[in-house]
């Protein structure tokens, strides 16, 4: 009998602490955290699925567009062909480039010979005596007018035929610049769960070579030229599924059901910048994982 109320005296006194290994945080033990996840969370949104990282504009170097738009024979003072070191026919040689422009829309870099000094034209519908003319058809109402001083626009960066169609180059200034380092970011806020499925869509893609369903290519890739350089690339073909992120108003945040030791779900009103009047009251949860807390659901 004695044992028997010692077992059971034994059971009593461990049901309080059973319970109280299982009874959530309170809210301001987690305030802080929860705070900073949330705070930190909009980042890594608009990076997963707003516009995402910043890349370099689509340009092709224009010198790659050089074309070869007439040959002449050249000839000497006494109107003898001139001729080459095989004793061949000598040409000078015209080429023209195609240089993007918003005031003439297109100028066209022109040069005689391989290595001659550039001249830099426009082409005009109609007569413009401030400028030097150099060449007209005025049948055809085009007008070729010398643009002098002209100075190319500077690009910070060219794409070449090599590279792939689908996926612009992140900046190299950006501050992430390979998928670990997304992924390294993403993994101080979320939970590795709730990024095993983002992970999926955002590194590799639903997109199958076996198959003719079709699917989404990957958001960003690490790509490898022919000399096994590896830059960060993002899909231009991905569309944004957020443009703004969200706010929460923290103090009208509570714990509330499901909720333990390991787990809470917490109450709290939110809005877009955009439309601040219009108030959403959302739930979003955190889970201890590895002894740290981290949200187990977008805060989109």
């Amino acid at each position: 009998m004695k044992k028997f109320l010692s077992l059971t005296l034994c059971l009593l006194m461990l049901v309080p602490i059973l319970a109280s290994c299982s009874n959530p945080p309170e809210y301001t033990e987690i305030e802080a955290r929860f705070r900073e996840l949330v705070e930190a969370s909009g980042e890594i949104n608009m990076i997963f699925f707003g516009d995402g990282l910043a890349t370099y504009e689509r340009i092709t170097d224009p010198k790659s567009t050089t074309t070869l738009v007439r040959e002449d024979p050249v000839y000497d003072e006494n109107g003898e062909p001139v001729l080459d070191v095989n004793g061949k026919q000598k040409y000078e040689r015209h080429y023209v480039y195609e240089v993007p422009d918003e005031t003439y829309g297109t100028v066209y870099a022109y040069r005689k010979g391989y290595t001659g000094k550039y001249t830099y034209l426009c082409v005009l519908s109609s007569p413009d005596t401030s400028k030097t003319l150099f060449y007209e058809d005025a049948e055809k109402s085009q007008y070729v007018y010398v643009l002098e001083g002209y100075t190319e626009p500077e690009y910070e960066f060219f794409y070449t035929s090599d590279d792939p169609t689908d996926y612009d180059y992140v900046r190299s200034d950006s501050k992430y610049t390979t998928v670990a380092e997304i992924k390294a970011a993403a993994e101080k806020v979320y939970s590795t769960d709730y990024l095993e499925a983002i992970y999926e869509t955002m590194f590799v893609g639903t997109l199958s070579a076996t198959t003719d369903v079709s699917g989404l290519s990957a958001k960003y890739i690490d790509y490898s030229d022919d000399e096994g350089n590896i830059s960060l690339m993002k899909s231009n073909t991905s569309e944004a599924f957020i443009t703004e992120i969200r706010q929460y108003d923290f103090s009208t945040a509570k714990i509330v059901k499901p909720a333990n030791a390991e787990y809470v779900t917490i109450e709290i009103e939110s809005y877009l910048p955009s439309k601040p009047a219009e108030r959403l009251t959302v739930e979003l949860s955190m889970i201890l994982e590895n002894g740290q807390w981290v949200l187990d659901a977008a805060t989109y």
